[in-house]
């Protein structure tokens, strides 16, 4: 499981083993195990706890998700493109969930600059951007996001949350 920290463990337990090994003299075996490690952080900067994260968050620990999310290394600037859009979605997510509404504003941006992402990552970061700006008082940029979010072909799970910000969007007494 990529992000744990049986990764972490077996990552320390290969390079030190590795070292001890080139020491010893016996490359072969040392070269195995080195080469593992390299695997193992190769796989952690690409992918982070990124995947644990997403575990969390769909298991309802939205605190646990937040933490791995913060472990990841250079804020996901190293992460595989679509496992990066998934990054920045889980942070505005976590976001929305804590009501740190500026906070959802540059991860829907970081995910709207991604040009090879799928459609539906690009509607969910409008919609998660509309729950903020229309909780931030800018109905105008949320009316906006709302409408290129229900434009996009998207997951029906974010259905209820364009709902809430368009009955947010409603005038009074209609």
């Amino acid at each position: 499981m990529i992000g744990t920290p049986f990764h972490l463990l077996l990552f320390v337990i290969f390079a030190a083993v590795g070292v001890v090994a080139l020491r010893q003299e016996h490359g072969t075996l040392a070269g195995m195990l080195l080469a593992a490690a390299f695997v193992l952080a190769t796989t952690w900067l690409r992918y982070g706890g990124v995947l644990a994260a997403g575990r969390h968050y769909r298991s309802g620990r939205g605190d646990a998700a937040w933490r791995e999310l913060r472990l990841v290394p250079l804020r996901g600037r190293l992460l595989a493109g679509g496992v990066r859009a998934y990054y920045h979605l889980l942070r505005a997510a976590v976001l929305v969930d804590r009501e740190e509404w500026a906070a959802v504003l540059p991860e829907g941006e970081a995910v709207l600059a991604m040009k090879k992402t799928k459609a539906a990552n690009h509607a969910t970061a409008h919609g998660a951007m509309s729950k903020a700006l229309v909780m931030l008082g800018e109905n105008e940029e949320a009316a906006e996001h709302l409408r290129l979010a229900r434009s996009m072909p998207h997951k029906p799970a974010l259905d209820s949350l364009l709902e809430s910000v368009a009955r947010a969007l409603e005038p009074p007494g209609d």
